[in-house]
């Protein structure tokens, strides 16, 4: 048991020693997600910043398909239980 504590406090220690090693000079600047105005006032995006919102997108447009699919799904049942129970002349 003891052996476990001296672990964690080591690992612990070690952990907030090495955090300044990682620091950047300025936090909020990542070099490599930029966007640049030119003079006619188009915005244009790096890059690392454009493949990071396709891949964004390519994650979430399965999500949204199946969603929409269950959605559907559940939609069509639900006519065809009320309609087949004789209960669609009353919901109008």
């Amino acid at each position: 048991m003891t052996v476990l504590i001296v672990r964690l406090l080591l690992a612990t220690g070690l952990l907030f020693c090495t955090t300044g090693v990682f620091a950047a000079d300025d936090p909020l600047l990542i070099s490599a997600i930029k966007l640049t105005t030119d003079a006619a006032g188009q915005q244009e995006y790096s890059v690392s910043l454009q493949i990071l919102l396709i891949m964004t997108a390519l994650g979430f447009i399965p999500a949204f398909v199946m969603l929409m699919t269950c959605f559907t799904r559940i939609i069509i049942v639900f006519f065809h239980s009320t309609t087949g129970a004789g209960l669609a002349a009353d919901a109008v």
